[in-house]
């Protein structure tokens, strides 16, 4: 943790590692680090996750903030999530804002429906009413369009988890890349 908040300081300090690469829903991406509006002010920060474990770094450069979260459980994002939101509502008088659904026609989202894998796990996207359905090993859950490739889970354990088509064939399931075999 204390690596974490040093490599915080170091982003506050030098603003030249907050390039800009991407533009992503939501934000953009640099250097590893993704960046968003929270009530008008810049944020830089970077999630992760290993062996169970997820964590966050988060910056503010104008108000020379930084937030870091570790959780020992898989299913620590979701509390990061309401931590960060708690977070920004006492540093900066908000939560980060909420993307909107993004309607997307009945074949945009029907291109995407297969079964998706790698070599360490497999993937069911189907069709649903208000978006897609994704089948994890502990159940399926609906996701709404945020993007129009891009959705956002709705429901369960993994609300708010984001899942995207990147590329042509493939889906993006966490970091986890995989490709469409049927």
């Amino acid at each position: 943790m204390t690596d974490l908040v040093w490599f915080g300081e170091l982003l506050l300090a030098e603003p030249r590692l907050r390039i800009v690469h991407a533009k992503a829903v939501g934000g953009v991406y640099g250097l590893g680090l993704h960046g968003q509006r929270v009530g008008g002010v810049e944020v830089w920060g970077h999630g992760g996750s290993w062996g169970g474990y997820q964590s966050s770094l988060l910056t503010v450069p104008d108000r020379d903030a930084i937030f870091v979260g570790l959780t020992n459980g898989s299913r620590g994002g979701k509390a990061l999530y309401d931590l960060e939101d708690e977070f920004f509502y006492r540093l900066l008088g908000e939560r980060r804002p909420v993307p909107p659904t993004v309607e997307l026609p009945d074949d945009a989202r029907d291109e995407l429906t297969g079964s998706y894998a790698n070599s360490s796990a497999w993937y069911e996207v189907s069709f649903a009413v208000d978006g897609l359905a994704l089948k994890l090993d502990d159940g399926e859950f609906g996701a709404r369009a945020i993007g129009e490739r891009t959705f956002e889970i709705t429901e369960g354990d993994h609300v708010r988890e984001r899942f995207d088509f990147p590329l042509e064939g493939f889906g993006r399931f966490g970091s986890r890349l995989a490709e469409r075999i049927a």
